[in-house]
């Protein structure tokens, strides 16, 4: 048995050096990030200013 380091929990094999359930929640949270900076570099200086100015970036936006 093995301790994920991530969690504490004991898991039986850990897969990238992670339980089953964080290794996919790291997963989940590094394809995010990639989609929000390849959207981010598509944006013109003019979008990245709006964004910016309304706080709104990926995963995140404080625009009513």
């Amino acid at each position: 048995m093995f301790n994920c380091p991530q969690c504490s929990y004991e898991t039986e094999t850990l897969n990238e050096g992670y339980c089953e359930n964080c290794r996919e929640e790291n997963q989940r949270n590094l394809d995010l990030h990639n989609s929000c900076f390849d959207r981010w570099e598509k944006l013109t200086s003019f979008q990245k200013e709006q964004e910016i100015k309304l706080g709104g970036y990926c995963g995140n936006s404080r625009r009513s």
